[in-house]
């Protein structure tokens, strides 16, 4: 579900700006290459399927 929104956000920036039409199509590739690499490091880096954690704080004794 974590890629659904990632996908819709990338979507609704990308589509936002072309609509808008105050971007240049070297501006707008330059976005789309970033939103890929944002993409591609979410992929590797994240970890949507794990379960959140909180941290505790150790107690020294």
């Amino acid at each position: 579900m974590a890629w659904f929104g990632v996908f819709a956000l990338c979507a609704l920036t990308f589509g936002g700006l072309w609509w808008s039409g105050k971007c240049s199509r070297q501006a707008l590739e330059l976005l789309g290459a970033a939103l890929m690499l944002a993409i591609v490091g979410y992929a590797w880096q994240g970890s949507p399927n794990q379960p959140g954690f909180s941290a505790q704080a150790l107690s020294s004794n």
